[in-house]
């Protein structure tokens, strides 16, 4: 698996972001089909962790607002293992970001998925969390599975 995500780090690096969302079409597919079922969010974000890889391993396979491939940081491994939500305001002050456990059909954490809202300052932001719950809880209930996401064939 490390020699797998080597060279897809590799493929990354000279060719920019497209080749992991060509690696993982699934994925890609399904970030994007989610944000498009949920017009209140502004973006969809899933970190996955390949079947049999330790979550160190976990990168972003699906997105709709880049980072493609971006290894897991300490935030998103603290989600995972600690399986709680986190919320930010990003830095810009117009989008706030909710990111949660990613749970498969079995109940197993693969990884976060990661969503943002449109916000401005005042907002009551229990409504966004709520609604990120939702989709995230939509994802599991539709079978999201990591083997899945990583199959590299259309």
């Amino acid at each position: 698996m490390a020699r797998f995500l080597r060279i897809a780090a590799a493929l990354a690096a000279l060719s920019g972001a497209t080749a992991f969302a060509q690696s993982w079409p699934a994925a890609q597919r399904l970030a994007e089909a989610t944000l498009a079922r949920h017009p209140e969010a502004a973006h969809v974000v899933l970190h996955v962790t390949p079947p049999g890889a330790a979550d160190s391993e976990n990168l972003v396979i699906g997105s709709t607002m880049g980072h493609l491939g971006k290894k897991a940081d300490e935030d998103d491994l603290r989600i995972m293992h600690e399986a709680r939500t986190e919320t930010v305001v990003a830095r810009s002050g117009d989008r706030f970001n909710v990111s949660l456990p990613l749970i498969d059909a079995q109940g197993k954490v693969i990884g976060v998925v990661a969503i943002g809202f449109p916000y401005k300052a005042g907002d009551d932001k229990a409504p966004l969390v709520a609604d990120a719950e939702r989709i995230r809880d939509e994802l599991r209930h539709e079978g999201v599975d990591a083997r899945a996401l990583f199959a590299v064939t259309p």
